[in-house]
């Protein structure tokens, strides 16, 4: 049996927050209005999906053991949608 060299078929969208953060000293109420989540989007192959968290991979290639690039884990608790593209 050949084996599949892109064994990730299913593309999703995911829509998440992320962290915002600034490392310099500022004002306090700057802190408290400019620094807000980061609504996000992003879209590749799912590779695992569990309870604490989706990974999804942009690139799948079948040349010599490097089979995948550029992950992203991402915490479940950001997760707002998922949607199969």
């Amino acid at each position: 049996m050949k084996i599949d060299p892109y064994p990730l078929k299913r593309i999703v969208e995911v829509t998440w927050v992320d962290s915002n953060g600034c490392s310099k000293w500022a004002p306090l109420a700057d802190y408290m209005n400019n620094h807000h989540v980061a609504p996000c989007r992003t879209v590749g192959y799912l590779a695992k999906k569990d309870k604490h968290e989706i990974l999804l991979i942009n690139t799948q290639s079948p040349v010599n053991d490097v089979d995948a690039l550029q992950g992203l884990a991402i915490p479940l608790g950001c997760v707002k949608k998922i949607r199969v593209v």
